[in-house]
């Protein structure tokens, strides 16, 4: 198993000290839709909350999101690796999109071990930590904003050195087997 550098345990993601950020810290967050935020919903699809295990993220700028399909409510973007903005988002034709449902920043997470694998957990994925203010998510891990304020500043630091830090990992790991995966992040 890999270091662990997070831990998101329902309610808050903590971050663990690295770099010049030598103290932990703590960011309320949520994952799950309403009525299916306890970890013994993780196998629902789109419903339940992200699935216990270790994922990685990569923390390179990846720029603004890019809309690859603008022709749904919800419209698809881009799956690109790294910190991308959600703020004034193009698609191919140039017109500008924005989304409550992601917020203004997300970043991709890469499974590296599920806890607790079996047919409903093995098939989830796509999962994000994003800073909206919705209070629920489809799977995603919704952050408090500072987290994204914090990590930009980490990532310019690290990717100022020769062996800095390319990713971070995150240990998602419940209390209990029901605990409460609606953190304070609704607004």
């Amino acid at each position: 198993m890999t270091a662990t550098d997070l831990h998101y345990n329902g309610k808050h993601l903590f971050w663990f000290g690295v770099g010049n950020f030598k103290k932990t810290k703590e960011f309320a967050a949520t994952s799950g839709m309403t009525n299916h935020q306890t970890a013994d919903e993780q196998g629902e699809r789109d419903r339940g909350p992200i699935p216990e295990g270790q994922y990685k993220f990569f923390i390179n700028n990846a720029g603004t999101a890019h809309v690859v399909d603008p022709s749904d409510d919800n419209f698809t973007l881009d799956t690109r690796q790294g910190i991308e903005s959600l703020e004034d988002m193009k698609d191919d034709q140039g017109h500008t999109f924005n989304s409550s449902a992601w917020g203004k920043n997300r970043v991709r997470l890469n499974l590296i071990m599920l806890s607790h694998p079996n047919p409903k957990t093995s098939q989830r994925g796509g999962f994000y930590l994003h800073d909206s203010h919705k209070g629920f998510t489809h799977g995603c891990i919704e952050v408090d904003t500072a987290f994204f304020k914090r990590l930009r500043i980490f990532a310019t630091e690290q990717a100022k050195h020769k062996n800095g830090k390319k990713f971070l990992t995150l240990l998602v790991k419940y209390p209990t087997a029901d605990a409460s995966t609606r953190g304070a992040t609704a607004k």
